[in-house]
């Protein structure tokens, strides 16, 4: 046995009942600590009853602050990140009121794109506990293009034969540079 690890048993044997009792409880509170977090996080859904915009709900049990939103188009196996969606600090407070989503108006497809057929857009967005940098969330948000209305409509998911090798990271990625209003 080497020294260290005989020095380490012979500390652990001699350890006094009391410090025991203050690991556990220091251990403990830790633990629930982490479980209100998890418990009683913030959580951001879409508000399909709004007609203009993108809005949003917090239906957890602490407030959310949105920090970034990443936009991607997808169509006829291709996939586009939309690079230069602008920074975004918006707080969202826990309950049922709804709050818009604080981005530019999301440009519509124009050109051969539409004519491939389908056209999906998934929408990032990225949030935290305010003041607490160690808790951060995203949640996806899909949407459809409606090419008689000329808008985004949300839905579901974006259909398998869509998405770019169901993978981002290995899709055909293009960048997509919009100018947003």
């Amino acid at each position: 046995m080497s020294g260290e690890l005989y020095y380490f048993k012979e500390k652990l044997v001699n350890l006094n009942r009391k410090w025991v009792i203050l690991g556990g409880c220091i251990l403990f509170l830790v633990f629930v600590g982490l479980g209100y977090f998890g418990v009683f996080r913030p959580v951001i859904v879409l508000d399909t009853a709004c007609q203009k915009g993108i809005y949003v709900k917090n239906k957890g049990g602490m407030d959310a602050l949105i920090y970034k939103v990443d936009g991607f188009w997808y169509w006829a196996g291709q996939v586009a990140f939309l690079t230069n969606m602008p920074e975004i600090s918006q707080r969202v407070e826990a309950g049922a009121r709804t709050a818009k989503l604080h981005i530019p108006d999301i440009p519509v497809p124009v050109g051969s794109a539409t004519q491939q057929g389908a056209f999906f857009m998934k929408l990032a967005v990225c949030y935290r506990v305010p003041d607490i940098l160690i808790f951060r969330y995203t949640t996806p948000f899909y949407f459809e293009y409606d090419s008689n209305g000329k808008t985004w409509m949300p839905t579901k998911n974006i259909p398998p034969r869509y998405r770019s090798l169901g993978n981002l990271a290995m899709g055909n990625i293009g960048e997509i540079e919009l100018n947003f209003r």
